[in-house]
């Protein structure tokens, strides 16, 4: 049987969302969240620990990161991080909640999404505090790009908010493959959903496309370089 290795991961809790995209593209399939310690878990042949270097250097002058492994019992941890995931209520107007939690009727926007191991499920404060923008933007009417759309929950909300037209784009295909999952879930059937980098917009969308707004829930260096 495959063995797992462990990771309890210390780092502030405000660049989570940052680090399990970084482990999540990396191989990293389970994350779980313990106070200010975020636990990871891969299996022990996909650890590279020269991988794992390169990531903590790329960020050494971010934040400050440590961390210890332990070799783990062997059990489905995806399914342990998504019987952990609680809702996220942000300003009392958007809701968002796993398909296995109660609905909130009196709640004006209600996101649901199947927990997974993709970037931003609203816990964090990246992932809450562009919920937070948009709530106070206005988004009726407005041409959307969802750069790194992860869950697809931005897109989700910015669909709810009255955008007029909604892309949304990942390279990976894992973000892909849950965002459809999560479009499908919230009844929406019209936004167009890219796999690929954004060099795929000129192509698949068109060179004449412009966006009033890009929504950019994603590392601050992936966005540099593409804009």
């Amino acid at each position: 049987m495959s063995q797992y290795l462990e990771f309890d991961f210390s780092l502030p809790q405000d660049y989570f969302d940052i680090w399990i995209a970084e482990l999540s593209n990396d191989g990293f399939e389970a994350f779980h969240e313990d106070g200010e310690i975020l636990k990871g878990y891969i299996l022990e042949e996909d650890f590279s620990p020269r991988r794992l270097q390169a990531m903590t250097d790329k960020y050494e002058d971010l934040f400050d990161l440590k961390f210890t492994t332990r070799k783990s019992e062997n059990k489905d941890w995806n399914a342990v991080w998504e019987s952990s995931f609680e809702p996220v209520l942000i300003r009392d107007e958007v809701y968002v909640r796993a398909i296995f939690h109660p609905a909130l009727p009196e709640i004006k926007h209600e996101i649901v999404i199947q927990p997974k191991m993709s970037f931003g499920t609203g816990h964090h404060a990246t992932t809450w505090q562009v919920m937070d923008l948009m709530l106070r933007s206005d988004m009726s009417k407005k041409y959307i790009l969802d750069f790194g759309c992860g869950t697809g929950i931005l897109a989700i909300l910015a669909h709810q908010l009255g955008a007029e037209s909604i892309v949304a784009i990942d390279n990976d295909p894992n973000c892909i493959e849950n965002s459809t999952e999560n479009f499908l879930l919230n009844g929406i059937h019209d936004i167009m959903l890219i796999e690929g980098s954004i060099d795929i917009i000129e192509e698949t969308v068109g060179i004449h496309k412009q966006f009033d707004i890009i929504l950019g829930n994603i590392t601050r260096n992936v966005i540099v370089s593409n804009f």
